[in-house]
Order: structure tokens, then C-alpha cells, then sequence
């Protein structure tokens, strides 16, 4: 055999076996080799393509991109959860909320929390005792399960208040009214002498 073509020959086996390898195909001029694989006869670029990704053939999950070659989360979702690997945003995923697994049963994911809370009630309500109270206006849970408002207080917002008809506070966390209290006339602990009323702050006479 003529030299020249035994060294052609062999050139072909060494390209084919890298090629086999690899899956680049060293013969094909017309591809960028840094970036780009001959897959089907047509030049792919392995650093990005999701379906030769890395290599021919090899597709990324669908959640998945392909970077520099390999399968990732893409930045809009960060997190993989579950098997196979399904990339989420957990600071908004209502089945992978906060943490992958985490369910929130009302459906909303918010900055990786559930509102509604994390039993099913609704929102700005919680579970106490097997049902749902809201702990901005239940006076038997203001802010919490448990928290009783006391003293003739109301449960705004969260927290007690006194009601706008007795909105003082004199003694023992108690709400009165020194517009009309005989003994917390006009101030706390100033009170009205026998046969005296408050009216509008002021002791007089019945």
C-alpha cells in the first residue's frame, strides 16, 4: 500500500475513534471545535444546546438549560426539588415553598412564605384548637393562639386596644373613660365625692 494512503488511513481511524469518544468530529472543518459538535450531520454548540449538551445527544431535563456544557437551574429557577431534579423558585413555588417539599395549603407563596398560613386558613388567620381564628381581631387570640384581651380591650391589628368609649387606662390594665368615670374624674385616681357624678371630666352634683 502506498505510504500516503496508509497514512490517511490511519489519520481516519485516530479521527474516528476520537470522534467515537468525544463526539466531536475532528474532520469537520466547517464547525468551530472550541464550541461545536457535529450531531447529525450538523454543527451544534455543545456549551449551550439543551438537547446535545456537553455531548450528541444528551438532553437536559425540560426545567433544566444547558451552561458551559452542563445541565442547570437557570437563575429565574434556582433551586432543583424532587427526582428527577425539577428546577423551582422556592421563594414563590406554592409546592416547594421556602424549602423543597414544603406545601402551602392555602396556594400562595410569598418570599418563600405561605400565606394563609400553614394549615389551610385563610389569610391573616391561624389554626387554635382545630379552627381558624383571625389573630388580628379574635379577642380570645390577638396576635396569637391563646391571647386574651382583657380589662374591656379589643383586639385591633393584632393587639389590645382599648375601644374608642373608654380609651383610658387607669388601674389593673383596666380601659375606662375620665370623661364619665366617678373615680377617674377628668384624670386616673381622682374621684368624684358621695352625691357627685363625672360629667365631661368634671365632678358635680346630682
Amino acid at each position: 500500500m502506498n505510504k500516503a494512503l496508509l497514512a490517511a488511513a490511519v489519520l481516519l481511524l485516530a479521527a474516528a475513534a476520537a470522534e467515537a469518544s468525544t463526539g466531536r468530529d475532528l474532520l469537520a472543518p466547517q464547525c468551530n471545535l472550541q464550541k461545536q459538535l457535529v450531531c447529525g450531520k450538523r454543527c451544534v454548540n455543545f456549551l449551550v444546546d439543551p438537547n446535545n449538551c456537553g455531548k450528541c445527544g444528551l438532553k437536559c431535563e425540560k426545567s433544566h438549560v444547558c451552561v458551559g456544557g452542563g445541565c442547570v437551574c437557570p437563575q429565574s429557577r434556582p433551586q432543583e426539588c424532587g427526582m428527577p431534579g425539577l428546577c423551582t423558585n422556592p421563594m414563590m413555588d406554592p409546592m416547594n415553598c421556602g424549602n423543597c417539599g414544603n406545601i402551602c395549603p392555602s396556594g400562595v407563596c410569598v418570599e418563600g412564605q405561605c400565606l394563609g398560613g400553614d394549615d389551610g386558613c385563610g389569610i391573616d388567620q391561624i389554626r387554635c384548637k382545630g379552627v381558624c381564628k383571625d389573630i388580628f381581631i379574635d379577642e380570645t387570640n390577638c396576635g396569637a393562639c391563646g391571647v386574651t384581651c382583657k380589662g374591656g380591650s379589643i383586639c385591633v391589628g393584632g393587639g389590645c386596644v382599648c375601644p374608642p368609649n373608654n380609651p383610658d387606662i387607669c388601674t389593673k390594665n383596666v380601659c375606662t373613660n375620665i370623661l364619665k368615670d366617678r373615680q377617674n374624674c377628668g384624670f386616673c385616681f381622682n374621684a368624684c365625692k358621695t352625691g357627685q357624678s363625672c360629667r365631661n371630666g368634671q365632678c358635680v352634683r346630682l
